[in-house]
């Protein structure tokens, strides 16, 4: 069953209020130290890259593709 646009946007507000939120707070700092201290991998899932994001979220679930350029600033952005 596919989300409707509001319930997409709504989740993406949510996700970057979340993130926001752990980086305004330090939070993301405290949580990346307690990882280092115990070394516990970072795993990170995507479930499907596409070329072109806009062309892609017709046919599928917008929550479940990740565009190759954003993949490469999140890659980057870990490194």
């Amino acid at each position: 069953m596919l989300h409707s646009e509001t319930d997409d946007m709504l989740r993406r507000l949510a996700k970057t209020g979340v993130a926001c939120a752990l980086h305004w707070t330090g939070a993301d700092k405290l949580i990346g130290v307690l990882r280092r201290s115990r070394h516990i991998p970072l795993i990170i899932g995507y479930h499907r890259v596409v070329e072109d994001y806009a062309a892609s979220v017709k046919g599928y679930m917008p929550p479940m593709l990740i565009s190759r350029r954003t993949l490469e600033q999140h890659l980057d952005l870990l490194g």
